[in-house]
Order: C-alpha cells, then sequence, then structure tokens
C-alpha cells in the first residue's frame, strides 16, 4: 500500500500543531470494520478477543506512554508507540494508526518535545477509536 503525503499541508499541520492547535482531524467512526473483518479473515470470534484485549490494555499503554514523555525517555516512547500500533492495525483504525507510527518515530529519533506536542491529539484518537471498539458487537457487524 502506497501513502501520498502532500508535504505542504503537512508542515502547515506540523506548524499548527507545534503553535498548540490540535486539528479535529477524527473521522466519525475510525474503526473500519470491513478492513478488520478482512484482517481477521472473518473470524468475528477472533475480533471480539482482540477488541476485549484492546480496550483492557490501551488505557494502561497511554498511561505509558505519557510518563515516558514526561520522563523524556525516547526508548520507552518508541517501545510503547510500537505496541499501541499494533493494536489498532488490526482494527483499520489508520488515523490512530498513522499518529502510533509518527510517535514511534519520533521516540526512535530522540525528540521528545515533538512527542509531547503529538500526544495530546494521538489519546484524543486513541480515545476516540477505544470508545468506538466498545459499542461494537462483531457477531452482527456488517
Amino acid at each position: 500500500m502506497q501513502v501520498r503525503i502532500d508535504a505542504d499541508r503537512a508542515i502547515g499541520q506540523l506548524k499548527s500543531m507545534a503553535s498548540g492547535n490540535i486539528p479535529n482531524v477524527t473521522p466519525a467512526t475510525p474503526v473500519d470494520c470491513s478492513s478488520a473483518l478482512r484482517w481477521a479473515d472473518g473470524d468475528r470470534s477472533l475480533l471480539a478477543e482482540i477488541t476485549e484485549t484492546f480496550v483492557e490494555d490501551c488505557p494502561q499503554r497511554m498511561k505509558e506512554l505519557e510518563l515516558a514523555v514526561w520522563e523524556g525517555n525516547s526508548n520507552l516512547i518508541r517501545q510503547v508507540a510500537h505496541s499501541l500500533k499494533g493494536m489498532v492495525s488490526c482494527f483499520g483504525a489508520d488515523q490512530a494508526k498513522a499518529l502510533t507510527q509518527e510517535m514511534e518515530y519520533l521516540g526512535r529519533s530522540g525528540q521528545v518535545s515533538e512527542a509531547a506536542a503529538l500526544l495530546p491529539r494521538m489519546v484524543h484518537e486513541l480515545s476516540h477509536v477505544l470508545e468506538h471498539l466498545k459499542k461494537i458487537d462483531w457477531q452482527i457487524v456488517s
């Protein structure tokens, strides 16, 4: 899968975020159920189990990430973001995946202040995914 990035738009958003403006880019539905079903080869029980695990684990991971940013621990930022990226990938949560991927990169490259700037937006998006997943019944979703 190729991703095209509009560099001017991305730079503008980064500058906006750096000045404290967090754009509302959260889609109405942060989870792509069709994509998740394809990922699980149609195994609805598997998706229900993964959802349950995500709902239980994600809040703790977000706390770990906040602490890692607060402590300036770039290695832990990378590790937790990588874990979160894997968790959201199976749900087709593209926005959350992109943010966790960016956070992972920032941790890997030691850019803690940039990670701190990204954190509120990422936490917001992951919270949106969490709330959406809590409402999904994988046995009836199409």
